[in-house]
C-alpha cells in the first residue's frame, strides 16, 4: 500500500578550507555541491574560510589544458545562486585582499567578503555542515 519511496532533502552549508591548489578539498567541495544541486538538495552557502580564501583568489592563471577552479566556483554561482561567502579576516592574513581593498576585482560580484558571524547566522538555517 505504501511503496512510494519518501525523498528527503537536506539543505547543506559547507565550510571550504582546503587551497584552491595542491589539495583536493576544494575540488571535492564543488563536485559535492554539483552533486548535491543536480539531486534536488539544496546548498544555502560555501563558506571559504583559512586558507580556502584563495579560491576567491582570480589572480590565478591555471594553463589552457588545466581546470580552473575559481572560474568553477563563479560558475556554480551564476548556476545555482549559492552564496559564495569568503573570510574577509582569512583574506586579508593570506595576501589576497589588501586593507586598501583596491586589489578587489570586479569577481566580487560573486564573492561576498563577510565575517565569522555569517557562518554562525547560516548555520541556523542549514541541516549539515560540510567541511572540505
Amino acid at each position: 500500500m505504501f511503496n512510494k519511496k519518501l525523498k528527503i532533502y537536506m539543505k547543506y552549508m559547507l565550510l571550504i578550507t582546503g587551497p584552491v591548489y595542491g589539495s583536493q578539498n576544494a575540488l571535492t567541495g564543488l563536485l559535492f555541491a554539483r552533486n548535491a544541486f543536480s539531486s534536488g538538495n539544496n546548498i544555502s552557502s560555501i563558506f571559504f574560510y583559512c586558507n580556502g580564501v584563495t579560491n576567491f583568489n582570480t589572480k590565478y592563471s591555471p594553463s589552457k589544458n588545466e581546470f580552473n577552479l575559481v572560474q568553477a566556483w563563479i560558475d556554480l554561482n551564476k548556476k545555482f545562486k549559492v552564496k559564495l561567502n569568503v573570510c574577509e579576516s582569512a583574506s586579508l592574513r593570506r595576501g589576497v585582499i589588501s586593507k586598501k581593498k583596491n586589489n578587489i576585482d570586479k569577481e566580487l560580484v560573486y564573492f561576498q567578503l563577510v565575517g565569522l558571524i555569517e557562518i554562525v547566522q547560516e548555520m541556523r538555517y542549514c541541516d549539515q555542515i560540510i567541511q572540505f
